[in-house]
């Protein structure tokens, strides 16, 4: 059995209109040499039986079915199936570019890369049927080697290479060598910031690339990360705890001492985007139990000292309010400013 270039791996759960679109922009790349893997993760809409249609008609398709286990779990199904020689990942419900594979495979081969990550385009529909674009690339191509990787963390950051897993293609023998696969904790979000938080302190080659390559969608009151999920305020507070891990192991507290605090406050900023969401249905005061609960996690169980908090108002004085706040201990206050201020935001945009 020859081995492809590439394996896409492709969860799928219920994906409605929007699976034939997904697959098919797969299966129109320019670069043929690949096998596309469909988990069907216990979907009872008929997708798993759209799933078949495809394998039966493109002998690139391969389809995987199992009980219902969450993205994380779907994914780990799909790595452990591929054979490709470096492996990607698509979401039921967005698109390939068709140069994708192409243009990656060409720059992993060029820099004997153990991952490469591309830019992306995100559009985002609103409930008044309002669509906002915006793009998320590297400012320039680069190749990140693995003595470098705390001093081009701020530049890799910025290119929105760390959020995601499906701007990127990643050398199989690497995820092997390494065990790395998705936390299967996390089925609703965040299980991408921790690949990537596993994933790049391992690296011995990275190549950053502006094209932007994949386009992902987020539709109100369709897209998983747009609801309200109990399961997200532990995947975060997970992420929150394997950034600040990665962190410490690249050193980077010596070329900027604020991304540590920095990332604990987004984690929180994240935290209270979930509990403030119009679909959770917690009491204010079960927020307030909620926050904690976290407050006794790492890494929020430890208070940043003055120091990091100077770099952190530095760095963006409304989250160090977020943090000034929480580790005082004024849950309650939190939570009725996030319900306030992310319903100000919903009603400024005209999308609630």
């Amino acid at each position: 059995m020859t081995t492809p270039a590439a394996s896409v791996v492709m969860p799928v759960f219920n994906a409605g209109a929007y699976l034939d679109a997904a697959v098919e922009s797969v299966l129109a790349q320019t670069h043929r040499d690949f096998e596309l893997i469909l988990v069907d993760d216990g979907s009872t809409d008929g997708s798993a039986a759209r799933c078949d249609a495809f394998a039966a008609r493109d002998p690139r398709v391969r389809v995987l079915h199992q009980a219902n286990g969450g993205i994380s779990a779907a994914r780990n199904a799909g790595l452990d199936a591929a054979r490709g020689a470096y492996v990607g990942f698509a979401d039921h419900d967005d698109a390939f570019l068709p140069t994708l594979l192409a243009t990656a495979l060409d720059a992993a081969r060029a820099h004997d890369a153990d991952a490469v990550k591309f830019g992306y385009r995100v559009e985002e529909t609103f409930a008044n049927g309002t669509v906002d674009h915006r793009v998320e690339a590297a400012a320039k191509p680069s190749v990140v080697t693995g003595e470098r990787l705390a001093d081009a963390y701020a530049a890799v950051k910025a290119s929105g290479a760390f959020q995601m897993v499906w701007n990127g293609l990643y050398r199989r023998a690497f995820l092997e060598r390494h065990g790395l696969r998705f936390d299967a904790r996390c089925r609703y979000g965040y299980e991408d910031w921790i690949f990537n938080a596993d994933l790049y302190p391992r690296l011995g080659t990275l190549a950053l690339l502006p094209d932007v390559l994949y386009v992902h969608f987020q539709r109100t009151g369709v897209s998983t990360s747009k609801r309200y999920h109990e399961n997200q305020v532990l995947s975060c507070a997970l992420a929150a705890e394997r950034e600040v891990r990665m962190l410490d192991a690249i050193g980077i507290g010596r070329i900027s001492p604020a991304e540590r605090p920095v990332a604990v406050a987004v984690a929180l900023v994240e935290i209270l985007r979930r509990l403030a969401d119009p679909g959770c249905p917690l009491s204010l005061a079960e927020k307030a139990a909620r926050l904690r609960a976290v407050r006794r996690e790492p890494p929020f169980d430890a208070a940043p000292d003055a120091s990091a908090m100077r770099t952190l108002r530095t760095a963006s004085a409304p989250r160090a309010l977020v943090a000034r706040l929480f580790f005082a201990g004024r849950m309650r206050t939190l939570a009725l400013l996030a319900e306030a201020y992310f319903r100000f935001l919903s009603l400024r945009k005209g999308r609630g």
